[in-house]
C-alpha cells in the first residue's frame, strides 16, 4: 500500500486568491458606471470564493494505492471514495493533474504541483498514475473517444 498525503500548501492557496482578486480588480476597471462595476466585481468575487470552497471540499487529501491497483481517496470533507476510473491530464515533474472518477460517478480533480509534496513522493505519484489500470482490468486504457480512437 502506498499512501500519498496531499496537504493544502501555500503554493496551492495563494494562486487561487491572487486569481480571485485579479479578476475582481479587472472587473472594476471596466468602462461602465460605478454601481455596475461594483456589482460585477462582487459577483466575480462571490463566484471565485464559492468555487474555491467547493474545490476544498472535493479535493483529495490522501490517496492510497492498495493491492491490485485498488485506489481509495479521502476527500476534503472526510469522505472516502473508491477510484473506478482515471483520466490523465498533465504528468510532469512540475505538475500532476488528473481526474479521479469515483465508483458512484463523481469526478474528483487532482492537481499536485511539484512544490506541494516531497520530490520523491511526487515521483512515486507520477509513476503510480502512469501505471494505473482499472481494478480487475488489464493494463492500459481504452481510447477516451471510441469513435475517433484518440
Amino acid at each position: 500500500m502506498q499512501p500519498f498525503e496531499l496537504p493544502l500548501t501555500a503554493c496551492l492557496r495563494w494562486p487561487a486568491w491572487v486569481l480571485i482578486v485579479t479578476c475582481a480588480g479587472l472587473t472594476l476597471l471596466l468602462g461602465i458606471d460605478l454601481p455596475w462595476r461594483l456589482a460585477a466585481a462582487g459577483v466575480t468575487t462571490a463566484t471565485g470564493v464559492a468555487a474555491w470552497r467547493r474545490y476544498r471540499r472535493r479535493r483529495p487529501e490522501r490517496i492510497v494505492v492498495g493491492d491490485r491497483d485498488r485506489w481509495t481517496c479521502r476527500l476534503g470533507d472526510q469522505r472516502d471514495v473508491t477510484v473506478a476510473d482515471l483520466r490523465l491530464g498533465s504528468v510532469t515533474p512540475t505538475l500532476v493533474s488528473a481526474t479521479l472518477i469515483a465508483a458512484d460517478g463523481m469526478r474528483v480533480p487532482l492537481f499536485v504541483p511539484g512544490c506541494a509534496i516531497a520530490p520523491e513522493a511526487h515521483w512515486r505519484l507520477r509513476r503510480a498514475l502512469l501505471a494505473w489500470h482499472p481494478p480487475g482490468g488489464q493494463a492500459g486504457r481504452a481510447p477516451r473517444h471510441p469513435s475517433t480512437g484518440a
